[in-house]
């Protein structure tokens, strides 16, 4: 079992991010957005979204990153207050396909849910998920999401999609 260290990501941590965020997109997207945008755009796409993200500290944001030993194996971020109902965002959870089902996933989200008690006591977390991401979605129940809501949506690299909302309300 590998020693993973998780530590607060910043803007230093920009292309490690940016690539991994791609690369989790282009493993576990296959099949459910396009092709081309994984093959030809993804890269490029979240390195502008990632450099856009972390360009302003921002308080309500937080990355938290997993790393064996100097490698990024695994971020989440998380946005305070970004629903008036359902509270914080978990807006991205990635795990290298390598390194998942060792607990870098769960103990990312225990981390990011420890951080808003911290923040703000009593917020609730939700996120999003594609729902054909079988194997993200059973992931989210296993750690006590419920699907709250499944509706049609854009979907990264264009077209629509159904995506369903996943709440933890405590």
């Amino acid at each position: 079992m590998p020693t993973i260290v998780y530590q607060e990501g910043s803007a230093s941590d920009l292309d490690e991010v940016a690539r991994l965020h791609a690369y989790s997109w282009k493993t576990s997207y296959r099949g459910m957005i396009s092709e081309t945008y994984l093959d030809e755009e993804v890269d490029h796409e979240r390195y502008s979204f990632w450099k856009k993200r972390l360009s302003t500290p921002d308080p309500s944001r937080w990355i938290i990153l997993a790393r064996d030993t100097s490698k990024l194996c695994g971020f989440a971020c998380t946005l305070l207050d970004h629903d008036q109902e359902f509270g914080a965002l978990l807006d991205n959870l990635h795990v290298l396909s390598s390194h998942q089902g060792i607990g870098i996933g769960r103990q990312l989200m225990v981390l990011s849910a420890h951080w808003i008690h911290a923040q703000r006591p009593g917020q609730s977390l939700y996120l999003w998920v594609l729902s054909k991401n079988k194997s993200a979605s059973l992931f989210y129940e296993k750690m006590g999401g419920i699907r709250y809501e499944t509706k049609e949506a854009e979907v990264p690299g264009g077209g629509k999609g159904l995506i369903s909302r996943y709440i933890w309300p405590d």
